[in-house]
């Protein structure tokens, strides 16, 4: 078990009874992000034609989305705890990381290959150069139209979801946590290599299998704690 204290599993056991009531919201948000498709262009272009200054910082939050940043970093920071601690037991998030990663991409490609939405630059004729580098890139043929939903932002939102509600902590630095993975996935948008709906349902993805994961996790750890 991750904790050693039985009061963690409580407030873990707690949260995940609230928010099985809540997958509604997640689904809500992906159902959602297929009709802002037909109205996000001109937010879209705000952002991005607003922050175009603030590209080479950009450049930089962006890349801490990808995989290619987010899979070496969380072995460093297991290594680093593994120093620290002094113990040959990794972090159980790390994994569940990793999970949630892999599980929402899959979900991702599929669906950015049977919507193939083009990505805006192709809108406005103009590519813009970005630090892009696609994990995933194998299972897509043309990412020029592999638009929605957003790679990166469930790439983020499925290590810093897991981060939030697997390892209590106060309100307060969980909407810190969380604020961060929006703000990458707002640098996106604001780079012109997504519209707002892509990282809407990015968000929503990551968010439903990262706490169908914890659930399961939990019911098979805990399974008197579940009432069904």
């Amino acid at each position: 078990m991750p904790f050693r204290s039985g009061s963690h599993i409580a407030y873990f056991i707690a949260w995940i009874e609230m928010n099985r009531k809540h997958y509604y919201i997640y689904i809500s948000l992906f159902i959602l992000s297929f009709f802002l498709v037909k109205i996000d262009k001109p937010f879209s272009d705000f952002l991005h034609f607003g922050m175009k200054p603030w590209d080479p910082h950009l450049q930089f939050f962006t890349f801490m989305g990808d995989g290619w940043f987010l899979i070496p970093t969380s072995f460093l920071l297991t290594i680093g705890y593994l120093i620290y601690k002094k113990t040959w037991k990794p972090p159980l998030v790390t994994f569940l990381g990793l999970l949630n990663f892999f599980f929402s991409g899959a979900i991702v490609q599929i669906t950015k290959y049977v919507t193939s939405r083009p990505r805006p630059y192709l809108a406005d004729d103009i590519k813009y150069d970005s630090m892009d580098f696609n994990m995933f890139y194998w299972l897509v043929d043309n990412s020029d139209y592999r638009s929605f939903p957003s790679g990166h932002t469930a790439a983020v939102f499925s290590f810093f979801w897991m981060i939030c509600f697997f390892i209590p902590m106060d309100i307060k630095k969980r909407a810190l946590l969380l604020g961060f993975a929006t703000l990458i996935a707002f640098t996106r948008v604001a780079l012109g290599k997504h519209f707002f709906a892509d990282i809407v349902a990015g968000a929503a993805i990551a968010m439903f299998t990262g706490t169908v994961i914890l659930e399961l996790y939990y019911k098979k750890n805990k399974k008197h704690a579940f009432n069904y």
